[in-house]
């Protein structure tokens, strides 16, 4: 996995201060990551960044898991995932667009829209989008 210094993508600055490290998306890897914080906007992002390739991509975040195993903790995340909602709902009663972006397989996006929301969602994962699709 490759990495590069990038400025900070909402406002263009090069003024951060770091606040601490992470590990790589890369479950396999022992690389880390500086967390920085844009000095003019508050951004957080890693920095350097990692540099995805379509192989990375499927290889961190496609399954080849059958859809059994997915039922297994499926009431567990939708729990956890109606508790974020109603946390989101005392933030911003008036119900509107609801993006989820990294919706893995859609269980949020499946709350919120039965809950009035008009939710979309995007992830890296094609097999995850296809699940969703699937199933929701």
């Amino acid at each position: 996995m490759k990495f590069e210094y990038v400025s900070c993508n909402l406002c263009g600055s090069n003024k951060t201060k770091n606040i601490g490290k992470r590990k790589a998306p890369d479950r396999d890897s022992s690389l880390e990551s500086d967390i920085v914080q844009c000095l003019d906007c508050g951004l957080l992002y890693p920095n350097p960044k990692p540099c995805l390739e379509d192989s990375d991509i499927q290889r961190m975040f496609g399954f080849d898991a059958p859809k059994e195993y997915f039922s297994i903790h499926t009431h567990n995340r939708f729990r956890l995932f109606g508790d974020i909602l109603r946390r989101i709902e005392r933030l911003k009663p008036d119900k509107g667009s609801f993006l989820d972006v990294g919706c893995g397989r859609g269980e949020l996006l499946y709350l919120a829209t039965k809950n009035g929301w008009e939710a979309t969602g995007t992830d890296v994962s094609k097999d995850f989008v296809r699940y969703a699709k699937e199933t929701f």
